[in-house]
């Protein structure tokens, strides 16, 4: 977590696509790393990039990871977004796996609950989400902006 830190502090490029591994994001999900990938997420980590056309929701649903499949919904994962298959994430979840499940419930148009955080966050970009703390609304609404 420290070095996501100190990549953000000193200014790096926190979608860094290396071409063999893919995004940190990308990686993290690979691994299963929860911890790791909410910290990307909250630091501003692009949501769809991973690695060529698979997106890190392609591989979350390989691996048929049900908390980081909701993880990467909540800051707007594109569930439609085609691989180099041409297959969405939930085409691609092992049969029988309860995430089908979890992709079926949030297939529809995401809220306007959710659109307005996304939107919100995007206002303030990247690199200045920690401004929303300062902001002059009640605390649950800050923790809701900032997936607390």
């Amino acid at each position: 977590m420290e070095c996501i830190d100190s990549l953000v502090a000193h200014g790096g490029n926190i979608d860094y696509n290396i071409i063999h591994l893919g995004t940190p994001l990308y990686v993290a999900c690979q691994n299963q790393q929860i911890a790791c990938a909410k910290k990307l997420l909250e630091s501003g980590a692009s949501v769809n990039q991973g690695k060529g056309l698979d997106s890190p929701l392609h591989a979350v649903a390989r691996m048929s990871s049900g908390e980081l499949a909701n993880l990467l919904m909540d800051f707007g994962a594109d569930t439609q977004a085609k691989n180099a298959e041409g297959k969405c994430p939930v085409e691609v979840v092992p049969p029988e796996s309860p995430l089908i499940q979890i992709f079926l419930e949030r297939e529809g148009p995401p809220s306007l609950m959710q659109l307005c955080r996304l939107r919100i966050r995007k206002c303030f970009g990247i690199q200045q989400h920690h401004k929303i703390n300062g902001l002059v609304i009640p605390e649950r609404l800050k923790r809701f902006l900032l997936h607390l």
